[in-house]
């Protein structure tokens, strides 16, 4: 509910939170990674990509679904920010 509102910090704190309640409650891996996936897109909106990009990545771990697209276009967009900034060598994926 964070994440619609626009409250992408406390969207983060809350997905941590649910992350460790999941695991302390052996709850359907399913469920942990949606929580991983939720904190990546809140990220994403900070952001925060090489975080991001991390936090997927620990989502997939967890569950392998459809994560792997949103990873995709995180690194995409990583990549093109870089290259915008001027931080680095541009490339392409």
């Amino acid at each position: 509910m964070q994440f619609e509102k626009g409250s992408y910090e406390e969207c983060i704190a809350d997905c941590d939170k649910a992350v460790e309640r999941g695991r302390e409650l052996r709850a359907d891996y399913k469920l942990v990674a949606k929580a991983f996936t939720r904190k990546g897109n809140a990220l994403v909106k900070t952001d925060k990509l090489p975080e991001a990009i991390s936090v997927y990545h620990k989502a997939l771990t967890e569950h392998r679904y459809c994560v792997l697209c949103i990873i995709n276009g995180a690194t995409h967009l990583y990549a093109y920010i870089t290259c915008r900034k001027g931080r680095g060598q541009c490339f392409h994926l």
